[in-house]
């Protein structure tokens, strides 16, 4: 006699069926189960690693602590080999073995070399200065100039720049004619179109009787004059002239003549002649 499932156990049977169904894998043409199972963690550890990649061992070498060393580099670029540097080291690259302690300078002379060390401080001032061989500061010959003179070359003073200031545009060397040069003496001369007095020649007593002037010296002195004939006053006529008095004192005596003519000068006062001698 068959046996029925009830409808509650079939209901639990398909659920189970029904949780299979969702976990299978779905069968793909042209392959077959492995053994064992691909896990998530394994896929992301295949997807990081570079197409090619190999199990590489870095090649290992002895480690140093930190210092100076000598080191050897293989053909990797690796540091295969580091010796401590020693003190021959250095000095083999030329640095000084001692410590660097110099003394001054030695300046060089026209017979000996120089010696190397420090060179000797610049003072104050000497700013625009250059260490010359012999050791000093100094400024290099030629940097610095004098007026220059008419034998040796140099700067242009102010008093030739004044006078070459003068100096007209376009202005050339003059050269004045030459012209015979005359004693002092009276001359008759030529002056040419500039003014100059190109000619000078010494004037003759011709030259001067031309201007009518008397050639002869008797021409020059005359006689003492007379009432007839022009001439000097004689020394005579001056001592005459000179005793005269002044022309009004004249005028005077003239007037008292002429009141003499008409008065009887016996009739006159004492009174009245008091009176012309006091005219007088």
């Amino acid at each position: 006699m068959a046996k029925w499932i009830s409808l509650e156990n079939m209901k639990y049977i398909m659920g189970k069926v029904k949780a299979l169904l969702n976990g299978k894998v779905d069968k793909v043409e042209g392959k077959g189960l492995s053994a064992n199972d691909y896990t998530t963690p394994e896929k992301t550890k295949l997807a990081g690693i570079a197409e090619g990649a190999n199990k590489y061992v870095h090649p290992k070498h002895t480690a140093k602590a930190a210092g100076l060393y000598k080191v050897t580099v293989d053909n990797e670029g690796h540091v295969s080999a580091a010796v401590a540097a020693a003190k021959a080291d250095i000095t083999a690259l030329g640095i000084p073995a001692q410590d660097t302690q110099y003394s001054a300078m030695g300046g060089a002379s026209t017979s000996a070399a120089g010696t190397q060390g420090l060179v000797p401080a610049p003072s104050a001032g000497s700013e625009n200065k250059f260490l010359k061989g012999d050791g000093t500061w100094a400024i290099p010959p030629g940097s610095t100039q004098n007026d220059a003179t008419q034998t040796t070359h140099g700067l242009m003073s102010a008093a030739d720049k004044k006078k070459l200031d003068g100096v007209a545009e376009g202005a050339n060397k003059y050269i004045h004619p030459s012209h015979t040069a005359k004693a002092a003496g009276l001359y008759k001369v030529t002056v040419d179109a500039q003014g100059h007095v190109s000619a000078a020649d010494t004037v003759t007593k011709a030259d001067i009787t031309a201007l009518g002037i008397p050639a002869q010296d008797t021409n020059t002195t005359y006689n003492p004059a007379t009432a007839s004939a022009n001439g000097l006053m004689s020394a005579a006529d001056k001592s005459k002239l000179d005793a005269f008095g002044a022309a009004s004192t004249y005028a005077k005596v003239s007037a008292l003549a002429e009141y003499a003519k008409k008065t009887d000068i016996t009739e006159l006062t004492n009174a009245e002649i008091d009176g012309i001698f006091s005219a007088l």
